[in-house]
């Protein structure tokens, strides 16, 4: 049974009574846009897609702090609004364009409205990063993503991309255990977590001195139910392995 805590930038989802082995992060979990936010007609195409939501990613993470016994920090507002996921001063922070057409919702930002989103959205998110993961005593960092099929006419073949930065052993380990039990597997794919691609995970975890790795899964296999209940059991496997739970 999961124990749920709230607003409107982040869900917190506990299984576990005291110290947790691990702390789950999916920074890109909802789809939501807040109140306050309209999309213009030309926005609304991308509901639903990638641009605004790792599809299946939160199904996972939920799954996994129950099998695991752990704790689960999930974004609550679209990827649209802010990316949790980046630095303050990367150029995707506010997205500008998808598909090559101009996203309407960060179109001419005012420093009033940055500092409103990074406030309510961003800041609240990595405060409750560190405080669950500054209050459990050796708490690794595992964050959940998913990523498009196709991107930009470019088809990706792979299934699961175990992304680093700073734990390159547990990556290598966690990657051959993954192809190892039939899965497509590589790392640093589709995106390198180097560079600030996995800034949410590798910055909590440096603050505290513990380890993170971030996993990407192909959204066509994510959003089946079926694919995600037999794959569970073998990420948890997998974390086991690397000593990461």
């Amino acid at each position: 049974m999961l124990t749920v805590y709230e607003d409107e930038a982040v869900r917190v989802v506990l299984a576990c009574e005291a110290d947790a082995p691990v702390v789950f992060s999916c920074e890109h979990a909802s789809g939501v846009i807040p109140e306050g936010f309209e999309l213009s007609d030309s926005d609304k195409r991308l509901l639903g897609q990638h641009w605004a939501v790792d599809l299946g990613a939160a199904e996972l993470t939920e799954s996994l702090v129950k099998t695991v016994g752990a704790v689960g920090i999930l974004a609550k507002a679209s990827r649209l609004v802010i990316d949790l996921n980046r630095p303050l001063d990367a150029p995707t922070l506010f997205r500008q364009e998808a598909d090559g057409v101009i996203i309407d919702l960060n179109r001419d930002l005012q420093p009033d409205q940055v500092q409103d989103r990074i406030r309510r959205f961003y800041k609240s998110y990595h405060q409750e990063m560190d405080r669950w993961i500054g209050g459990m005593k050796d708490a690794t960092v595992f964050s959940l993503h998913s990523f498009t099929p196709c991107y930009e006419g470019a088809v990706r073949e792979i299934e699961l991309g175990v992304l680093f930065d700073e734990n390159p052993e547990e990556a290598e380990q966690l990657c051959a255990f993954l192809l190892k039990s039939g899965y497509v597997c590589a790392l640093n794919e589709p995106w390198t977590g180097k560079d600030g691609l996995m800034y949410s995970p590798l910055s909590h975890a440096q603050t505290f001195g513990r380890k993170s790795l971030e996993l990407e899964v192909r959204q066509d296999r994510l959003v089946d139910p079926e694919w995600r209940e037999r794959f569970v059991p073998i990420l948890v496997s997998g974390l086991r392995h690397i000593g990461f739970i």
